[in-house]
This record gives structure tokens, C-alpha cells and sequence, in this order.
């Protein structure tokens, strides 16, 4: 063997340091928005009239639009209350069974990534039929006036209530478990944890500014209710308790898998492949 030669077989072989997904980057990027910044169909969805229920979507139609948004690969985040956080859910997507298959214990149930992702993987729990669900009751909360000068006078104030009927500043509301967050804030809530207090505190203003809050009003509704204690001790009837992770199926990891591809085309290797070759 020749000295060049040699010297070519000792060189190490260079492999290209595969890319790092963060969903933080593709909520960053607002042309990924879907709805271009226009939320007011997706969160008139949630609105629950006080006084009629029925004149609103069902939870199994809205358990539908979720699926199709998810069919469509959307990037949706959704959000449930648990330990006093609003915890962000991405890409919620419904697992169907096609025509001719066998039948799989997925079929029919709705998976999400929680939070961010790890070295390009996501945690993949399930969001349950019941999350869909209205809450039991109206409940009694503070006005947004109120509950915001309350908040800037006492930086120790992490929860109103309870109230009675008849107390001054106070207002009849009613949510879902569930509750979307608008594709341009989700940063906010992968970053930290987005109490009711930091929501509005760090995030109602942002949505007051760039004019969107009558859009978004089910996703003020839900924080009044999530900053209100029903009665001493208690926590907001809004609380859930976290999705849990399925079983371990290689169906599931390759489906979630397919999703994080799609957002992030860099991380398929034979797509990458293909284009350096065309």
C-alpha cells in the first residue's frame, strides 16, 4: 500500500451530526401556522353556552375536528391543567383502523407528545375521551379586570376564590377539561410552566396587544376558571390528572415517529438521501 493510500484508509470516515428537532423551532416559524393567526373558529369550538349546553359542539364532534386536524398534520397544541400547570399537548393525532386490518387496541384513541422533545423522541401519552368533556358546573370566577389588578397588588397571589353568589367582580363561566393554545404562544408554555398566574400575568397581555383576546375568549374562560379554588383546600375543578404513557407498540412509536418527520424532513434520513442524489 502506497503512502497516499495509506494515508486514506487511517483518515476517519466523516459522518454528518444528524439534526436536532425542537418543536420550540417549528412554533417558532409562524408560517407553520395553520390558521395564520385567525383563531376565532378554532377556539368558538370550546364555547359553552351557560345557559344552553346542547347549542354547543359535542365532545365527540370536537374528538372528530381534533382527529382530522391531527389526519391533516396540523401542529396543534392542547392543553390540560394538572398541578396547577396548563401542560401543553403536541400534534394530538387519532390512531384509525384502515380497511382490511386487523383489529389493534389503538383504534379510535387520540396520542400526543408532552411537552418537547428528547434527542428528536417525543413522550407520547393518551388523551381520553373524558378530556373532551364539559366540566359538571358553572362555575363563579373573577372578572378579568378584577383578577388582574388583584394579581399585580399581591405577587404572592396564586389563586382567587371561592366566591358566592352576589360577590362583586365576578362573572358565570363554564370550559372544558381541555382547551387549545394558540400556535403562536406555545413556546411560552414548552419553556415553563405556565401557571394561571404567569398566564396572565406573561401571556394576556400578549394577547391583548396583538388584538386576538374576543378570539380567544373559551382560553380566557378556562384560566378564570383555573386561577379559582372552589372552596378552601380545594384545587380548580378544571383539574386532571396527567396522561399516562400506553403500552410500549411499535406501531404507535412508528405512527408518532412519521409525525415528527413530517415537522422536521431533515430527520428522514432517505428523504435526505434522495435529495442529495436528484
Amino acid at each position: 500500500m502506497n503512502a497516499n493510500n495509506a494515508q486514506a484508509a487511517a483518515a476517519p470516515l466523516l459522518v454528518s451530526a444528524q439534526p436536532i428537532a425542537k418543536f420550540a423551532d417549528l412554533f417558532s416559524d409562524t408560517s407553520k401556522d395553520p390558521l395564520q393567526g385567525r383563531y376565532h373558529d378554532l377556539f368558538a369550538a370550546f364555547d359553552i353556552d351557560i345557559n344552553n349546553a346542547q347549542n354547543g359542539i359535542s365532545p365527540s364532534a370536537l374528538r372528530d375536528f381534533i382527529a382530522a386536524a391531527g389526519a391533516q398534520n396540523h401542529p396543534l397544541a392542547l392543553g390540560l391543567l394538572a398541578n396547577g400547570i396548563l401542560h401543553p399537548y403536541i400534534c394530538p393525532a387519532r390512531v384509525d383502523r384502515a380497511l382490511g386490518a386487523p383489529v389493534s387496541p389503538l383504534d379510535g384513541k387520540r396520542f400526543a407528545f408532552e411537552n418537547e422533545l428528547h434527542h428528536n423522541q417525543g413522550h407520547t401519552v393518551e388523551i381520553s375521551n373524558n378530556h373532551f368533556n364539559l366540566v359538571a358546573n358553572t362555575a363563579l370566577v373573577s372578572t378579568v379586570p378584577f383578577l388582574l389588578t388583584q394579581l399585580a397588588t399581591d405577587p404572592t397571589l396564586e389563586s382567587l376564590g371561592p366566591h358566592t353568589v352576589g360577590d362583586a367582580n365576578t362573572e358565570v363561566v363554564r370550559s372544558r377539561y381541555l382547551i387549545p393554545i394558540p400556535f403562536k404562544y406555545v413556546n411560552i408554555f414548552l419553556a415553563s410552566g405556565i401557571t394561571p398566574r404567569h398566564f396572565f400575568l406573561e401571556v394576556y397581555p400578549l394577547v391583548v396587544t396583538d388584538q386576538i383576546d374576543q378570539d380567544c375568549q373559551s382560553l380566557i374562560r378556562f384560566m378564570q376558571i383555573a386561577l379559582t379554588l372552589p372552596g378552601p383546600g380545594q384545587h380548580s375543578v378544571l383539574e386532571v390528572a396527567l396522561p399516562v404513557a400506553p403500552p410500549c407498540d411499535t406501531r404507535l412509536l412508528d405512527i408518532r415517529d412519521a409525525i415528527v418527520q413530517h415537522h422536521f424532513p431533515t430527520l428522514n434520513t432517505s428523504l435526505v438521501v434522495g435529495l442529495q442524489q436528484s
